[in-house]
């Protein structure tokens, strides 16, 4: 086999492999970045259901305090004077409805920080496979490069181009 026929041999082989490894880095990214979109998706889902959580805690506070006032006028007592058991069971349903309503947003952001933070990752991931194959890429042509001089040492070649 002619010296011509393996240096273009060498040179395709060493394109298909540097654009393979390219690809594939770019591929990588692709799917790094999918992860991250599907993992804030699923954040904010987590999220909005958390959320409304703490809306469900605010609505069965507002029915125990609305009970009571119902059971406390029907019994004849003034639900809302300041010394009265009544009043003191409503701001009790209202505190624990408030308190389950803060913990249901605290975990919502929690959920949010979270899911943004991890789909961050896959996309720093996919960055970095995007520069993996790149390198490889470069790595791949420089073999070639080598390979070819084996084949035909590059001091050969003519340095006139006048």
């Amino acid at each position: 086999m002619g010296t011509e026929v393996m240096l273009a041999a060498a040179a395709v082989s060493t394109a298909v492999s540097a654009y393979g490894q390219y690809q594939a880095g770019k591929s990588q990214e692709a799917y790094y970045k999918a992860q991250a979109n599907q993992i804030q998706l699923e954040g904010r889902i987590e999220a909005a259901k958390a959320k409304q959580q703490g809306t469900k805690a605010l609505d069965e506070a507002n029915e125990a305090m609305a009970l009571t006032v119902a059971r406390s006028a029907a019994g004849g007592l003034n639900p809302f004077a300041s010394d009265s058991s009544p009043l003191l069971i409503q701001f009790k349903s209202l505190s624990n409805g408030v308190q389950d309503w803060i913990t249901a947003r605290d975990t919502a952001f929690n959920i949010t920080t979270m899911s943004q933070t991890q789909a961050e990752n896959y996309r720093q991931a996919g960055r970095d496979a995007a520069r993996g194959g790149t390198m490889s890429a470069l790595m791949a042509i420089g073999q070639g490069a080598m390979t070819m001089n084996k084949i035909k040492p590059f001091s050969s070649y003519s340095t006139a181009i006048l």
